[in-house]
């Protein structure tokens, strides 16, 4: 039999105790806790009224900048309302809409109210106006080197020689009007118009075919066909001239003991020419291609440019400040959108 003792089993009761509390603790190693992830939204951009200090942050390393801004394109218009427009031609804009430019050297003397008189150079930048016609353009190309009465005209016979149009067009000596004209036929032989087109011939005080050996030497017989003198000009047909397509001599008009020429027969040949789409010469007149009315010059160049929009006695004219406003180019490039009576549109 056993006999219970208290006192033992309070002192393995108590030794348990002790044990379990010094016994070591295995460790476990716990799953780390990942860092983290940057935001790959882009950081609020903040506008400052200049009284308030900012914190700049930094752009994330994967955040790419936002692109610039375009630059607005230029138009016609635009180009139109810059001062170099009337002082240098640069009336349009480029391919790119990135600049404003001149279309071409012929527009300087139409944009650019210092050029109207010849004292002009056209150069990468634009119509350069001068001082001296001797450095003009027209001095170069036309022979126009000498000044009188604030225009460009032929001051010698040398000035013409030097030009252009000697070696071009056979006009190498001066004229009677102040241009140089052509007075040799031995000039005339010697140019690119007498091989090409025929114009060997003198005619008038210019170089043109004066008979049909000259059309018939000239390359444009041989290889277009074009071996027929008509009014001065190589032609195959008149039909397809280029005497139909700028002054509506569309027709071959024979008259007895004169040679055939070129001529306006109807009103369908002058509307097919550029004297009807520039000037609204449209129909046929004794004096042959002419406006006939207001229609015909309201349709044409010369109403949406420079406001010559009515009808009167023959011609298209400016005839209020409605039609000198709304012109192109007299009142929104040149500044003439008043209406005179004398003088067309004025500024």
């Amino acid at each position: 039999m056993f006999t219970r003792c208290p006192g033992a089993v309070a002192l393995l009761l108590g030794l348990a105790a002790c044990t379990a509390a010094t016994a070591p603790v295995p460790r476990t190693n716990p799953t780390p806790t990942p860092p983290p992830k940057a935001s790959a939204e882009e950081p609020k951009e903040v506008e400052s009224d200049g009284k308030q200090s900012l914190t700049v942050l930094e752009r994330p390393p994967n955040v790419a900048p936002p692109p610039p801004p375009k630059a607005p394109q230029l138009g016609d218009e635009d180009c139109r309302a810059k001062p170099e427009c009337k002082a240098s031609g640069r009336c349009f804009a480029d391919a790119a809409g990135a600049a404003c430019e001149v279309k071409a050297a012929s527009w300087c003397a139409k944009l650019v109210p210092a050029c109207a008189e010849g004292r002009c150079r056209f150069a990468p930048t634009g119509c350069e106006p001068v001082e001296h016609c001797k450095d003009a353009d027209a001095c170069r190309v036309s022979g126009l080197c000498g000044d009188q009465g604030g225009a460009c005209v032929a001051g010698s016979d040398a000035d013409c020689a030097a030009s252009e149009e000697c070696r071009d067009h056979g006009a190498c000596a001066k004229g009677a009007d102040g241009k140089c004209v052509a007075k040799l036929a031995a000039q005339c032989a010697k140019t690119k118009a007498c091989s090409a087109e025929g114009a060997c011939s003198v005619v008038d005080g210019a170089c043109a075919a004066g008979g049909e050996n000259d059309c018939k030497k000239s390359e444009l017989c041989k290889s277009n066909g074009l071996c027929n003198l008509r009014n001065g000009h190589c032609v195959g047909s008149c039909q397809f001239s280029e005497l139909c397509q700028e002054h509506g001599l569309c027709s071959e008009v024979s008259e007895k003991g004169k040679p055939a020429r070129c001529a306006a027969a109807s009103d369908a040949d002058c509307e097919k020419s550029k004297l009807c789409k520039e000037l609204g010469s449209c129909s046929l007149t004794k004096d042959g291609c002419r406006p006939a009315d207001d229609v015909e010059c309201r349709g044409s160049t010369a109403c949406a440019e420079l406001g010559r929009c009515t009808f009167d006695h023959g011609r298209c004219l400016a005839r209020s400040d409605a039609e000198c406003k709304n012109a192109t180019i007299a009142c929104k490039i040149q500044g003439r959108c008043r209406y005179d009576a004398a003088k067309g549109c004025v500024e």
